[in-house]
């Protein structure tokens, strides 16, 4: 069974995500951002019956890359953090 820290790290990667969706908002149609955001929000919502599962950290992880693949947030780099 996954810790209340594991999640909060997943809760906390897929705010993520939704912070730099609309950060690209410009960048994508309305129904982009919406259906982006709606699935978003179903896996937050449904975050608490996953992690119990046995296999919820690949789920989540496979969810999370898919997730990376529309917003790219891997590939941004926070400005605070640079010299």
């Amino acid at each position: 069974m996954a810790s209340a820290s594991l999640l909060e790290f997943y809760r906390e990667e897929l705010l993520r995500h939704q912070a730099c969706l609309e950060a690209q908002r410009e960048h994508y149609s309305e129904l982009a951002i919406l259906e982006a955001e709606q699935a978003i929000a179903r896996v937050i919502a449904q975050l608490d019956g996953l992690v119990p599962s046995r296999d919820c950290c690949a789920l989540l992880e496979s969810l999370l890359r898919t997730f990376d693949q529309v917003t790219g947030l891997s590939g941004w780099t926070d400005p605070s953090r640079l010299h």
